[in-house]
């Protein structure tokens, strides 16, 4: 199948009765376009009922990716956020147990997770409740969470120490202190090594490549969107860049 160069139009298949079809967002030539229907099947029958947050933030990725609309987004949101609470009650509850997005600073994935959910959370607009449910569970004083933190719920940011993962988030920890043209720019060329160099290791990672998978449900750098709403960045030059979220950072700008 053909992907555009702009977006790829798709009727993403099974969808409830009575809903019009999406416009699937995945324009991406390195994943193309992801088995939705067969991801949502899956998920809806096996998985929807199960505590751990990881199965709920791949859903409401594959959401995003199907074309749901802000209001059937936040509906996700918040189903995934008590998904959260929920897994953060069970780990506690096992001996030497800590909070679910305890990153220790070693774990760059759970800390990735935790700033994902938050750029969803800014972008949608969610209240500051669903907000403190996910930072209440992470380590705090990271630059990027917090900066993110505070454009989503003013009062719940904490004060910044040194940044947690610079390896990986390098150009936009630098965004922070950058003027306005430079940020735009360091969007831009972290975006052009998101996928191939930063996420090197994360589980997500390459999974377009297993047959018949049903995991790839879209590569998207959320955590982008969420430094971009976060700063008001100018997002002209890399809108149309296929791992750039832009049709979150739209929605929280419609307001």
């Amino acid at each position: 199948m053909s992907v555009s160069a702009r977006k790829l139009r798709l009727n993403s298949g099974r969808s409830p009765k009575g809903q019009e079809n999406r416009e699937m967002r995945v324009f991406d030539k390195l994943g193309g376009p992801p088995k939705l229907d067969d991801f949502f099947q899956e998920y809806n029958h096996f998985l929807r009922g199960v505590d751990r947050y990881e199965f709920h933030l791949q859903e409401l990725i594959a959401c995003y990716s199907r074309g749901d609309s802000p209001s059937a987004l936040r509906r996700e949101f918040a189903f995934a956020v008590q998904k959260v609470i929920d897994t953060d009650r069970a780990i506690l509850a096992l001996p030497g147990g800590r909070h679910v997005f305890a990153h220790l600073g070693e774990f760059a994935e759970l800390f990735r997770d935790a700033l994902v959910l938050v750029a969803f959370g800014l972008c949608l607009r969610a209240p500051s409740t669903d907000i403190a449910a996910i930072v209440d569970r992470c380590d705090r004083g990271d630059p990027l969470l917090e900066a993110v933190t505070g454009a989503a719920a003013p009062g719940l940011q904490k004060p910044s120490g040194p940044a947690q993962f610079p390896g990986i988030y390098d150009g936009l920890y630098a965004t922070l202190t950058a003027s306005a043209p430079e940020r735009e720019r360091l969007i831009y060329d972290y975006l052009s090594v998101w996928y191939s160099e930063k996420m090197e290791g994360f589980t997500f990672k390459d999974a377009h490549l297993i047959p018949d998978t049903t995991d790839y449900v879209g590569y998207w750098c959320f955590e982008v969107a969420g430094v971009v709403a976060a700063l008001n960045i100018n997002d002209a030059t890399f809108a149309d860049h296929p791992h750039y979220p832009r049709d979150l950072v739209a929605s929280y700008r419609a307001g």
